[in-house]
């Protein structure tokens, strides 16, 4: 009795026992289970399982399925669905069923081959024992146990075969590694696992946790990963959100400015003024003058407003139930006036925004401090949905200046320009210009620290689609990271959340981390199964190797010496080929007579001839090489080698053919092998494929000559070859024709439906119109949709027939865009090119005024230039802009503005230098940009004059900005035209004499076109300016890439790297790259690189990676009014 008590108190210790360490394994491999956490990459638990019923027996198998119930129902499950009792009991003892029927069939499937060889010495036996009970037997609960939680629910069934396969391979490897190591320390016999215990177990434990360790590093760089992923979403979110609102704010202080530049602004000119705006921003609700009415003055605004079209025209506010009605009298008012679009804004016109507090407070902040702001969330008087609103005000003043004081501010307010948003439109907005995916974004106002204001809500989802929510996403409080971002709305406190939405980890989960704890385990068993063999063979042969090692010592120790010493050779070997095939360059080394000896892998994948083929076969047979320009063979390299007796490399142009005919650019070296007597033993020849780096050579070289959008001849290359024709005309008496092409209906459809489609439009008709030129004629782009064709070796009368061709393909073509259809057509102007006419310039004036008489004619015509044309006249008096130039020269209408160019190397950012900006007064006093009239005064030379005005009115007025010693340095841009006046380096050492300025404060800015262009002269003002001590920049270096030989012949200290290269070099691939090319080539050549257009952080960032010196953008600085910030820089 007391015998059958103990062994039933053994069992039952036992499978406690078995229980425990299931448990316990099983516990800590699910901390390396990737969501979502129901299978591992190993699991202990079944190889423990499978052991103990080999080694003791069915007996334990309850032990083994109770051990797997407590895992599975305290871990393997969701925490919450412990609520569910009974689902959670049930789940986790199916799953215990399966387990104890895997660990049942598994020692089954094995007994006969531990019975057979209890110690496990003979491979054969080794792997069957592990095959069956590890990878064949694992198949049972892999499928029983995932499909039970896939019909329970507890996992989707499109993630069935991910979780099968993970719960397979994990059971595998635990079996695979547990099962041995449990044998090693229980087995019987004792004594054939004794010797065996820690040669075998140390090594797979160490293994084992080396599996862990990599597993959690892996797991941490990917987990790093994807939140560094999430924040770049989050900063793209935030910077698109940005520049929505500085795009909201500009349209604002531009209605500011037009009611400040203005003492009378009519209703149409107002709708005329802010309608593009609309049109380019929908989300925006309205925009509206509300001027500030006094009571004597309501009538006279209502009778005006009544004449203007708006007879219902009165002057209304909200009462207590939220109904419009007419205002009560009161000091004043400021009602809605203007507003655009009229169209859903109707209950808006008339009404006094200053009738409610909320909006009266933001009014009073507007006035006293002469800036923008806006309202908290409020409700729009036209709101038919529930999206919240907000209002911006802009005061504006009677003076065009904001006033000084808040008086004198409150005493000449006129009224306010004023935004009108529905968040949900603005945020929805901003999301659509994003291509992120699966997140959640929430806007509040937090300008009230104590009660955030909720604005809007939004849901990106897995195809980055905006879906607009009515509250904050509920999983949103349950995401593993978030992304925060405040911004200044008008004196508001907008805050951003962005949170990662229950798909997005599923959407960047990886692999990785699994695949590297599985290869590490999967490693490990092919290692013990290594040791158990390599154990078991020396318990076999121990004691015959100890007979053989006595009768035979002296031959065993001259056999060891020799194999130590064909090891150390064997070892040399494999060292030289293990170099030869890890280096990326291809190797083929030739005997004295030239035939080949060796090739490494990369050698023989560019030859495709097999090492093993090729040995012996002279070199020419297997490195073919021609010259890519004349297709003749090339010199071949090893011969000169052997001739010369020294390093030879190969010419440029040299393509390699190989096998099969396929043809490699490539560049090589060739250098003699010689042994300790210098005698030649062979040559070794390196080479390596330079194919990539040559067609970029070649794409960049093209890119230079033609336009990036339609691929056609770009407008320098066509102004070259216009050029080219008249010199040919002067000179032999050749026919040309010019043709100037303008397409007639395309700012209809650039207008309507996007750039996008402009874009597409005009590659569309490059493409019609390439299909009807003839092979030698030149057609170009000229900018915008502007063509032209130049007809080479071509009489008047056909070149009327191929216009009139072009003419009618154009107008059979229909263009479609977005389902909408137009029409559109194109007029041509032809002037003969012709000996009698002097310049390129004048004959591309005559081909715009004939195009402009075509038009004149209709549209969609053919017009040859006619000097005596009236309807010319028109077009004339624009170009006549030139008059309005040279009064504002007269009457010093020129202003200069500033913008900084900041290091980008020092620890701290630094302001190195200001580059100055010109700006031009019309008659209107209206500032006009350049790009508006500097093309206009280039083409009639009066850009020398405005140079000179530059130079003079800077240098004259530099030492009263700045009294002191700490002068800052200045760039000045010199035109092209510049260039070619030989009096120009004279005039300029005369100013820096007469106003004392030093040269070396001073940098001037030439483009890399007009450098190009005059190359000659553009050498010698470089050279002779940097003799005096002053600076040259090479400003938009990029846009042309024609050829960067004229560097070594133009010393300058700047390349300007051209602003359409850097705008979107954080996220364009291509555009990065040429960054790259270009900063690493300046550098080279010591000069150093300014990026333009950083207009962005990530920009900035990206800039900084590269090695680009300095920058300038509005990131870093917009243009500023020259008094006004050397004033502040003075001051500072």
């Amino acid at each position: 009795m007391n015998s059958r008590f103990s062994r039933i108190l053994r069992l039952a210790g036992g499978n406690v026992l078995v229980a425990f360490l299931y448990f316990a394994s099983g516990h800590i491999s699910l901390k390396l289970a990737i969501p979502p956490g129901y299978a591992t990459a190993v699991w202990p638990g079944a190889g423990i399982a499978v052991a103990a019923l080999l080694l003791y027996g069915r007996p334990y198998l309850p032990g083994v399925i109770l051990g797997s119930f407590l895992t599975n129902l305290s871990l393997g499950l969701d925490p919450s669905l412990l609520q569910i009792t009974l689902k959670a009991v049930s789940v986790a003892f199916v799953i215990a069923i399966g387990a104890g029927l895997q660990a049942l069939v598994g020692s089954w499937l094995i007994q006969r081959y531990y019975r057979r060889d209890p110690g496990l010495l003979e491979l054969k036996n080794i792997i069957a024992l592990l095959a069956l009970g590890g990878p064949v037997s694992c198949l049972l609960n892999s499928s029983w146990g995932v499909s039970t939680l896939g019909v329970a629910g507890l996992i989707d069934w499109s993630e069935y075969g991910y979780n099968w396969m993970t719960w397979w391979v994990g059971d595998s490897i635990g079996v695979l590694i547990f099962l041995p190591m449990t044998l090693i320390w229980l087995g019987k016999p004792r004594e054939l696992w004794l010797k065996r215990r820690y040669s075998v177990t140390l090594p797979l434990v160490l293994f084992f946790s080396l599996a862990v360790f990599g597993f959690i590093f892996a797991s941490q760089l990917e987990n790093k990963g994807i939140e560094q992923a999430f924040r770049q979403s989050g900063e793209t979110i935030g910077n698109i959100l940005d520049k929505h609102v500085v795009r909201y704010l500009e349209v604002l202080h531009s209605i500011q400015s037009l009611f400040a530049s203005s003492n009378s602004v009519t209703r149409q000119e107002f709708h005329t003024f802010v309608t593009r705006s609309l049109a380019r921003m929908p989300e925006v609700q309205a925009l509206s003058w509300n001027p500030r009415i006094k009571t004597a003055e309501r009538l006279r605004y209502e009778d005006a407003a009544h004449r203007d079209g708006y007879p219902d025209y009165n002057l209304t506010e909200r009462n207590a139930d939220g109904e419009l009605i007419p205002v009560a009298e009161k000091p004043e008012y400021v009602a809605v006036y203007y507003i655009e679009p009229y169209a859903g804004n109707e209950n808006a016109l008339g009404y006094d925004v200053y009738s409610e507090p909320e909006r009266r407070e933001a009014m009073h902040l507007a006035r006293d401090r002469g800036t923008a702001v806006a309202t908290a969330r409020i409700t729009l008087v036209q709101e038919a949905g529930n999206q919240a609103g907000m209002l911006v005000f802009v005061p504006i003043y009677r003076s065009r200046q904001v006033p000084d004081t808040p008086e004198e501010r409150r005493a000449k307010l006129i009224g306010y320009a004023v935004g009108v948003f529905r968040l949900g439109d603005v945020l929805a907005a901003a999301l659509a210009g994003s291509s992120v995916a699966n997140l959640s974004v929430s806007l509040f106002d937090d300008t009230n620290a104590e009660e955030s204001q909720p604005l809007a809500f939004a849901h990106l989802n897995n195809r980055a689609e905006v879906h607009m929510l009515p509250a904050p996403d509920p999983n949103s409080a349950k995401a593993t990271f978030s992304f925060v971002r405040h911004y200044d709305v008008g004196s508001r406190d907008w805050c951003l959340i962005v949170t990662p939405d229950e798909n997005y980890l599923v959407v960047h989960r990886s692999w990785a981390a699994w695949w590297v704890l599985a290869a590490c385990l999967l490693f490990a068993v092919i290692w013990g199964i290594f040791l158990l063999t390599l154990t078991g063979r020396w318990l076999f042969d121990e004691r015959r190797a100890k007979e053989l090692a006595d009768s035979n010592a002296n031959l065993t120790e001259q056999v060891n010496e020799r194999m130590r010493t064909e090891q150390a050779l064997h070892t040399e070997k494999e060292r030289a080929e293990v170099t030869l095939h890890s280096i990326g360059d291809a190797v083929i080394t030739t005997d004295a007579n030239g035939d080949v000896e060796y090739m490494n892998p990369v050698a023989e994948k560019l030859t495709e001839w097999n090492a093993s083929e090729a040995r012996g076969k002279p070199l020419g047979a297997v490195f073919r090489i021609i010259n890519e320009l004349t297709r003749e063979p090339a010199v071949d390299p090893v011969q000169r080698c052997r001739n010369e007796g020294r390093v030879i490399g190969l010419a440029n142009h040299t393509v390699l053919i190989s096998r099969s005919g396929c043809e490699y650019s490539i560049q090589d070296s060739a250098a003699p092998i010689r042994d300790g007597k210098k005698q030649l033993l062979g040559v070794v020849l390196v080479f390596n494929d330079v194919t990539e780096s040559r067609r970029m050579a070649r794409e960049a070289e093209h890119q230079a000559t033609h336009d990036t959008l339609t691929g056609l001849v770009n407008r320098r290359e066509f102004d070259r070859r216009l050029e080219q024709a008249l010199a040919s005309s002067k000179r032999y008496g050749t026919h040309h024709v010019l043709c100037y092409l303008d397409l007639d209906q395309f700012k209809i459809v650039n207008d309507t439906c996007g750039h996008r489609a402009g874009d597409e439009l005009l590659k569309h008709v490059a493409k019609l119109l390439s299909g009807e030129v003839r092979e030698r004629d030149t057609l170009a782009r000229l900018g915008g949709d502007e063509f032209g064709l130049l007809l080479d070796n071509c009489p008047m009368d056909k070149a009327f027939e191929i216009a009139e061709t072009l003419v009618s393909g154009v107008r059979d073509y229909r263009f479609v865009w977005d389902a909408r259809p137009f029409d559109i057509g194109v007029s041509i102007g032809l002037v003969a090119i012709a000996g009698q006419v002097e310049t390129a310039e004048m004959l591309l004036s005559h081909a715009d005024v004939a195009c402009y008489a075509a038009k004149d004619r209709g549209r969609n015509r053919v017009h040859a230039y006619q000097p005596d044309y009236s309807g010319a006249d028109p077009h004339h008096r624009e170009i006549m802009r030139i008059a309005d130039m040279r009064s504002a020269i007269d009457q010093n209408r020129f202003r200069l503005y500033c913008q900084p160019i900041w290091s980008l190397g020092d620890d701290i950012p630094k302001i190195r230098w200001y580059e100055l900006l010109l700006r031009m007064i019309d008659q209107e006093n209206h500032l006009v940009l350049p790009d508006s009239f500097v093309p206009v005064a280039e083409r009639f030379d009066l850009m020398g004059q405005i140079d000179r005005w530059v130079i003079r009115t800077t240098f004259r007025d530099y030492q009263k900005l700045f009294p002191g010693e700490d002068h800052p340095a200045i760039a000045i841009n010199l035109s092209g035209n510049m260039l070619g006046d030989d009096k120009l380096f004279s005039f300029l050492c005369e100013q820096f004499d007469t106003y004392g300025i030093s040269p070396q404060t001073v940098c001037f800015e030439i483009t890399e076109t007009a450098a190009i262009r005059n190359i000659s002269a553009a050498t010698q003002l470089v050279r002779a300016i940097r003799e005096l001590g002053g600076k040259f920049a090479l400003d938009d270096f990029g846009s042309g890439l024609s050829s960067f030989a004229y560097l070594k012949t133009l010393p300058v200290n700047y390349l300007k790297i051209d602003g359409n290269l850097v705008r979107l070099v954080a996220e364009e691939s291509d555009d990065r790259a040429m960054v790259e090319a270009v900063n690493q080539l300046a550098h080279r050549m010591g000069i150093q690189t300014v990026a333009e257009y950083a207009e962005t952080p990530a920009c900035i960032q990206v800039l900084r990676e590269i090695g680009v010196d300095y920058a300038q953008g509005f990131a870093l600085g917009r243009p500023e009014a020259l008094p006004l910030k050397m004033g502040q820089l003075r001051q500072s």
